[in-house]
This record gives structure tokens, C-alpha cells and sequence, in this order.
């Protein structure tokens, strides 16, 4: 999923001196798994890409809102 890529990429970009951070990161990438397993396991589809793609760029929006208001 998207959301387990960019956890992915934070974590490597984490320095090994910051153990604890790179804790953190790594349980939310298992909690991302998990939720993804459930959310299968209870009937979930994966969404269709334009869907996807809406939403990275809503979120991009929002990031950019955030940032600039």
C-alpha cells in the first residue's frame, strides 16, 4: 500500500543512532500490515487507480494547505 511505502522510505531515512525512532516507525509499519490483512480478510478491495491517485494528490493539498496558510 501507499501508506507501508512512505513508512518504508521514513525509516530508512531515519539515522541508526535514533533507535527509538526507528522503533516507532517500524511499529507502524506492522500496524499498517495488519490493518491491511484485516481490511482484506473482511471483504476490502483494493481501490482502482484513478481512486489512488485522487487521493495522493488530495493528499498533496492538504500537505500543501498545511504548510502555506
Amino acid at each position: 500500500s501507499y501508506l507501508a511505502k512512505k513508512i518504508a522510505s521514513i525509516k530508512t531515512a531515519i539515522s541508526p543512532a535514533l533507535a527509538r525512532s526507528r522503533a516507532v516507525v517500524h511499529a507502524m509499519r506492522e500496524d499498517e500490515a495488519r490493518h491491511g490483512a484485516e481490511a482484506t480478510a473482511a471483504g476490502g478491495a483494493e481501490l482502482p487507480l484513478p481512486v489512488k491517485r485522487l487521493m495522493h494528490r488530495v493528499a498533496g493539498v492538504m500537505k500543501w494547505v498545511a504548510y502555506h496558510r
